[in-house]
């Protein structure tokens, strides 16, 4: 992935969904300033247990609802590069990721978020 040009993408939606042989995705070099919308960009993605999103530039996002859905091997996610400021809908986001025990979303900016149901339903180890 290391050759591709994002540099104008404004919607990653469902990009990598239902990848369900991905074990690994770095996506170090993902030039992210312009996304708007990572709605399930990685939606049931079962068998990804590593994946580095720290490189990304969330400012512009407005949607990361089912972002991480059913993730099931995922068992770390750094996560405090991301701005949600801009962010309405993180409803589903974290469903299903059976093996996270443990996030900091210190850094995530909630206030003007109007829908985060099933956040983290099915989460049985966080």
């Amino acid at each position: 992935m290391s050759k591709f040009d994002t540099s104008n993408v404004v919607n990653m939606q469902y990009m990598f969904s239902e990848c369900s042989n991905l074990i690994s995705l770095d996506l170090t070099n993902f030039n992210t300033k312009s996304v708007e919308d990572i709605r399930g960009m990685f939606y049931y993605c079962y068998n990804l247990v590593s994946l580095d999103v720290s490189n990304f530039t969330t400012s512009s996002v407005t949607d990361m609802g089912y972002l991480f859905y059913y993730c099931t091997k995922l068992s770390s996610l750094y996560l405090m590069n991301f701005n949600t400021s801009l962010v309405t809908k993180m409803d589903g986001m974290f469903m299903g990721c059976y093996s996270l025990t443990s996030l900091n979303l210190f850094s995530f900016n909630t206030k003007i978020v109007n829908t985060m149901e099933y956040m983290f339903y099915y989460c049985y180890n966080l």
